[in-house]
């Protein structure tokens, strides 16, 4: 009765470790990637919806001292990782400026993911406005950059994922109020239905 193992059966173990090993690390990188985008797109998502709910509760301006009824929105900008959730004190349908309009909160999408802003409105969008009126709530979606300021019925913010091959699309319906996410062909990203 012979202990111990034999070369063979060593250099079998080593392999067979070496090649779990390598699928293992291999996948990382993009589960890591994957998981980054699901956190981006649930984020544009929680916000979307959370200005949509303060819009359909029928949130007024009382917290800010008037009582006036306003609408709620969401500012994305091309290639920026900072959105506004707001306010629109004065009805415009955008978020001017921290004087006429209440900035309820910045946020910050993962620094390796950037949104890119898509209207069914024009080829280029830089600065989006999605604002969610009280008491329905109507949705608006509005490209506010470049110059002028043009009301869109469908507004995407996509995501690249960093393998450049797949994209994760936020779509906002100012038809049905609709907000949706889906991933797509990274063909698509410029798309906007």
């Amino acid at each position: 009765m012979k202990q111990g193992y034999s070369l063979v059966e060593a250099i079998a173990v080593i392999a067979l470790v070496a090649i779990v090993s390598t699928l293992v690390l291999a996948n990382y990188g993009t589960s890591r990637d994957q998981q980054r985008m699901k956190k981006t797109t649930t984020d544009a998502l929680s916000a979307l919806r959370e200005a949509q709910g303060y819009a359909l509760a029928g949130s007024t301006g009382t917290a800010f001292g008037n009582g006036q009824t306003f609408g709620y929105g969401v500012q994305f900008t091309s290639s920026n990782p900072t959105y506004l959730l707001y306010a629109d004190k004065n009805n415009n349908d955008r978020y001017d400026n921290a004087v006429t309009d209440t900035l309820i909160e910045t946020r910050t999408f993962d620094q390796n993911v950037l949104p890119s802003v898509v209207g069914n409105c024009s080829a280029s969008v830089t600065v989006a406005d999605i604002v969610f009126r009280p008491p329905h709530p109507t949705t608006v979606a509005t490209k506010t950059l470049p110059l002028p300021v043009t009301p869109c019925t469908t507004m995407c913010i996509n995501f690249l994922y960093p393998n450049g091959t797949q994209i994760s699309k936020v779509t906002v319906s100012t038809t049905s109020g609709l907000i949706q996410s889906q991933e797509q062909n990274a063909s698509q990203l410029g798309v906007c239905p």
